[in-house]
C-alpha cells in the first residue's frame, strides 16, 4: 500500500526516518487485521474568520461520522502546527504517530514552510468530551445520506 504521507519530509530523516516508516506500517497492519480502509486526511483549511468557531470542529467530527459510515477507518494526517491545528486536532482524538512507544517528532517541512506533525485518528475513538457532539452529527450525517454498511456500526460506542 503507498500513501501520500509516506513522502513526508520527515521520511528521509536520518534520525527519525525508520521510526516514521515502521509506524506507517504498524498502522498499515493493524488496518489489515480490522479490515478497514487507511484515509488520508488533510487540507482541513479554513478561512481566519472562522478561527476560534465550531467549524473545525464540525469538519473533524463529520469525517469522523463518515469514517464509520465506512464500516470504521484509520486516518493519518500531516497536520501543521501552525495556528494551533496539531494542538486543535490532538483534542479531538489525534494521536502522534507511533513506533513501540516512540512517537514520530513533530518535523519543519519545506514544502509547507512550517513545522509538521503526523497524527493518526481511529473512527470508533473520537475524545470522549465531543462524544455528544460526534453522535450528533453522525446522526446528521445518516439523515441525510444513507449508510455505506447496515447501522449500527461494529465500531460505535
Amino acid at each position: 500500500m503507498q500513501l501520500g504521507v509516506s513522502k513526508a519530509a520527515v521520511a528521509d530523516d536520518p534520525r527519525w526516518g525508520k521510526t516514521f516508516t515502521s509506524a506507517l506500517r504498524s498502522e498499515i497492519t493493524l488496518a489489515q487485521q480490522l479490515q478497514v480502509p487507511i484515509l488520508e486526511v488533510g487540507g482541513l483549511a479554513i478561512d481566519s474568520s472562522f478561527r476560534g468557531s465550531t467549524a473545525i470542529l464540525q469538519m473533524v467530527f463529520a469525517i469522523y461520522g463518515l469514517a464509520q459510515s465506512l464500516g470504521g477507518a484509520i486516518g493519518i494526517s500531516t497536520v501543521t502546527k501552525r495556528h494551533q491545528a496539531a494542538m486543535v486536532l490532538r483534542r479531538l482524538g489525534g494521536q502522534s504517530l507511533s513506533h513501540e512507544g516512540q512517537e514520530v517528532p513533530a518535523y519543519f517541512d519545506p514544502s509547507y514552510g512550517c513545522e509538521m506533525e503526523l497524527l493518526k485518528f481511529y473512527s470508533w475513538s473520537p475524545r470522549t468530551r465531543h462524544q455528544d457532539r460526534f453522535a450528533g452529527l453522525q446522526e446528521q450525517l445518516f439523515e441525510n445520506f444513507p449508510p455505506l454498511v447496515p447501522k449500527p456500526n461494529r465500531y460505535a460506542n
